[in-house]
């Protein structure tokens, strides 16, 4: 049964060491954290009564420099750049911001109608994404679906560097392709 599984995954996500230490937050906020004394201040004072040692080091695959303050975060519109292009290349047709900062950017993937919404205003994330496919005969709907989200993993990037911007756009191409192809699929299999 799935069920123990998803719980197991669920008791260790909420364990302590998954749910302290700064490679568990954003760049970003583990950036501004670090420079603000009087949050190292109360974390030195919280760590002092644990029995673990928090991780504070960031994915290596992502940062390789292991001295976060010489780390630069990618800035929106460094990243907005990167994926508009991207996106233009892929399928975008119509670019519209929307209340609240997101902008929703429609068009055709592989002959399949998809709206992406970016935001890139969140407080803890650089970057979320959610894909929608229009549906009309409501067969197989998504709804701002994540690749990551498709397996419980986050709802946002957020080690999002200078020298990882690049790439890491290439790999939102490719979930997004693949969201878009595994509907389809699923859409051939129903229909």
């Amino acid at each position: 049964m799935l069920t123990e599984p998803l719980l197991s995954y669920r008791r260790a996500m909420l364990s302590p060491p998954y749910t302290m230490g700064m490679r568990h937050s954003g760049l970003r906020m583990t950036k501004a954290f670090l420079n603000d004394p009087m949050s190292v201040a109360m974390q030195t004072q919280a760590r002092a009564t644990l029995d673990f040692t928090p991780r504070d080091d960031a994915p290596a695959a992502l940062v390789p420099d292991p001295d976060l303050a010489r780390v630069t975060p990618a800035k929106a519109p460094f990243l907005r750049k990167l994926i508009d292009r991207t996106f233009n290349e892929m399928f975008a047709a119509e670019k519209t911001k929307v209340p609240g900062g997101e902008i929703l950017q429609k068009g055709i993937f592989e002959g399949t109608r998809i709206e992406v919404a970016i935001d890139y205003g969140s407080r803890m994330h650089q970057v979320r994404y959610g894909v929608s496919i229009p549906d009309e005969t409501k067969t197989v709907y998504a709804r701002r679906l994540t690749y990551e989200g498709l397996f419980a993993a986050g709802h946002g990037w957020d080690y999002l560097t200078e020298e990882n911007a690049g790439r890491s756009v290439d790999l939102l191409r490719g979930l997004i392709a693949r969201i878009v192809r595994l509907r389809n699929t699923v859409r051939r299999l129903v229909g």
